[in-house]
């Protein structure tokens, strides 16, 4: 792809937010010993290689430059075909503008399949969406107990986590965004709130929550809603949480699956995004169906602590095998340079 000796790759991202700015750290770090491949973020230097973070900018805004084309890549994590009305639209614009660029970035192989099913496998390229284990160490008991007394979490409680963005727009989202499954995530809630009364406390973190919100005050269900302001801020409310419950109909990742693995918090996941891919039933993990009943029974189970400690360990496993530190190659390959030490 290129014949120059140093790559240059110019970054695009369009929407602010400590999340994407965060990706790119992990993305420069794990290249940062290849001398031969240079990150910008300005278009003024001229770049061999346009990779969009987001990809709404990159469909939806102006047409790419001509001298990017098929030298342009992008990340299209989730939206498989009948998840969504915006969803959808988003799929058909990448399968309509996918010869301009010359590699796409998936997170899980339901969206590989769904790309090549469309004629672009050879541009497809699967790389998940990674975790920083060293921000993300695993909890010690003492870490635990601190984080739950900092909230005023009493010992008794069991604390469920649900850190997403799952209300429409940007705003106090009390406009579901039902492919993020906040209805399913109320019906499961009430139905482990039926067994564990008031013990049951929901940790939520993300912005645009006031639909959740709402329906877990009309349930009783006890809740803490904190944003955390960046990625660090995130640790302390994983160390309280006792299980991380994913609810999505739709997924890139989420993120929160590796970061619960990583930290020692039993994930119990519909399935979808990448949590499909890397959880192993009973060995790292839970994956439920769409059924309160199902979701409950593991949710209940996976913070019983009936599992022993090996599901624990296990994740953690998965986790520093999806470290962003180890996924050298696999961004070399995407960006089609050879390593320069």
């Amino acid at each position: 792809m290129f014949k120059t000796a140093k790559t240059r790759v110019l970054l695009r991202s369009d929407r602010a937010g400590w999340a994407l700015n965060d990706d790119q750290r992990m993305l420069r770090e794990t290249l940062a010993s290849c001398t031969n491949l240079v990150f910008q973020r300005s278009g003024f230097v001229p770049a061999d290689f346009c990779f969009f973070l987001d990809r709404y900018k990159a469909l939806s805004g102006p047409a790419l430059s001509p001298r990017f084309h098929r030298n342009a890549g992008l990340n299209f994590f989730h939206g498989l075909p009948g998840s969504d009305p915006f969803l959808d639209h988003m799929f058909e614009l990448m399968r309509a503008k996918g010869h301009l660029f010359g590699a796409i970035r998936v997170s899980h192989r339901a969206m590989a399949e769904a790309l090549s099913g469309s004629g672009m496998e050879q541009k497809v390229k699967l790389i998940r969406i990674p975790v920083d284990t060293g921000i993300f160490r695993q909890r010690k008991l003492e870490d635990y107990e601190a984080a739950r007394n900092e909230l005023g979490i009493s010992p008794e409680s069991v604390v469920v986590g649900s850190f997403q963005k799952d209300g429409e727009g940007w705003g106090a989202g009390n406009q579901p965004k039902f492919v993020k499954g906040p209805d399913f995530f109320l019906e499961v809630m009430n139905s482990v709130h039926r067994v564990l009364g008031a013990r049951l406390v929901v940790l939520l973190s993300g912005p645009s929550r006031g639909f959740v919100a709402e329906g877990l005050r009309k349930l009783g269900v006890p809740y803490i809603h904190s944003v955390a302001p960046n990625t660090r801020a995130m640790l302390p409310l994983y160390d309280a949480l006792d299980v991380y419950f994913v609810p999505s109909r739709d997924e890139g990742g989420p993120k929160a699956v590796l970061e619960s693995m990583a930290v020692g918090v039993p994930v119990v996941s519909t399935p979808v995004g990448q949590a499909k891919d890397l959880i192993a039933e009973n060995e790292n993990g839970w994956i439920t169906n769409f059924n309160s009943r199902e979701a409950a029974e593991k949710i209940l189970h996976a913070c019983s602590g009936s599992f022993a400690t090996h599901v624990v360990a296990a994740a953690r496993r998965t986790a520093e095998q999806h470290s962003h530190l180890k996924q050298k190659d696999e961004w070399l390959d995407f960006f089609n340079t050879k390593p320069q030490t």
